[in-house]
């Protein structure tokens, strides 16, 4: 789709997942959290099971959430 072969994607996944940095640091996550999601991605892509696009984003979502102070009306 994006003219990346699978081979290469898997690499860069994986490296990162392991522990490799890349240049730059967006903020957007924090790292462990950023380890975790790559962990899924790449445990998935070793077994040979496809990640949707909408399942990528639930993943990605849930660690977004997780971090989340508890504003609900029972934590008063």
């Amino acid at each position: 789709m994006y003219g990346v072969h699978f081979a290469a994607l898997h690499r860069r996944v994986k490296k990162r997942a392991q522990g490799g940095q890349s240049k730059g640091n967006n903020g957007y996550f924090h790292p462990s959290d950023e380890a975790g999601i790559m962990r899924v991605v790449v445990a998935r892509a070793e077994l040979g099971v496809l990640m949707t696009f909408d399942e990528l984003m639930r993943l990605v979502e849930a660690a977004a959430l997780r971090k989340l102070p508890d504003i609900s009306h029972e934590s008063c």
